[in-house]
């Protein structure tokens, strides 16, 4: 029996290998109510921004700094941002990792059906985003329990 499932939906920043860049496509945007860190359950919630995407079956929550850089390329309208592509990688912070979200340019944008996509060579000295790695669900999540044996 897959237990997978019980696992959270979303990405976590330790699902992205520190160092290591992977292009994304979003496939859904959409703003949902979390509770604010460490409140208590009758406190107000606060919006953020999230994104399904193609590459892997998790999504992607948004902080604030990361829907910023979203909106300021593609515009703060959610169904805009349906099938642009973006870049995620890990970062540290001082309450620990974080998933940083990077909106390609519309230039390096692949669109669909395009017969001019990789007409133009790309730098040798840049580094390629790579897939998205598929996650395993035996690694993830908490095993901290104590067990009394």
């Amino acid at each position: 029996m897959d237990f997978s499932p019980t696992f959270s939906p979303h990405l976590k920043a330790t699902d992205v290998p520190v160092g290591r860049q992977y292009t994304c496509t979003i496939v859904s945007a959409e703003v949902q109510a979390f509770a604010k860190f460490g409140a208590g359950p009758n406190q107000p919630k606060q919006s953020k921004l999230v994104l399904g995407l193609a590459e892997t079956q998790k999504s992607v929550v948004c902080n604030q700094t990361n829907a910023k850089a979203l909106a300021d390329a593609f515009g703060s309208d959610t169904s805009a941002l349906i099938g642009k592509q973006i870049v995620l990688s890990q970062y540290s912070t001082n309450m620990g990792p974080a998933i940083k979200v990077t909106a390609l340019p519309q230039s390096a944008q692949v669109r669909a059906g395009d017969p001019f996509v990789n007409a133009a060579p790309r730098s040798a000295a840049a580094p390629q985003p790579q897939p998205l790695p598929a996650i395993d669900p035996t690694t993830v999540g908490d095993f901290d329990d104590e067990i009394p044996f």
